[in-house]
């Protein structure tokens, strides 16, 4: 693995790895740089078969899951429906709720110059 291959009669090329080791400043920083890819790939497959061994491990560990949060989403529309049901039953309770409300409220009878309606008698010449 040479940068330069011999092709005979005195004819020499650039091998590809070569053309590489123009593209960093000194040759050890591309030593560097192919001593860090190495040790990339050798935790990728470290890793890769970590996730492996687990997989195979746990094959029914999606199904479980998928399974709870199925169960959980009925539990969730069931009681979505109950509450409905108790709110349909109620409308007269929510309807003296409104009327109270609409009493309690008073009515406003200034507009937004905050001058009043209603006349006033003092304006009033005789």
């Amino acid at each position: 693995m040479g940068m330069i291959s011999y092709n005979g009669l005195k004819r020499f090329t650039i091998t590809e790895y070569g053309h590489e080791v123009p593209n960093f400043k000194s040759w050890q920083d591309y030593l560097d740089f192919q001593s860090k890819l190495k040790e990339r790939e050798l935790n990728k497959q470290k890793f890769d078969f970590q996730i492996s061994r687990f997989q195979a491990k746990s094959k029914y560990l999606p199904y479980i899951l998928s399974l709870l949060s199925l169960i959980v989403a009925v539990l969730a529309y069931i009681k979505s429906l109950d509450r409905q049901d108790s709110t349909q039953s109620m409308p007269d309770s929510t309807e003296r709720t409104k009327d109270s409300i609409s009493i309690s409220t008073p009515t406003r009878t200034t507009d937004s110059t905050h001058i009043s309606k209603t006349p006033v008698d003092s304006l009033k010449k005789d």
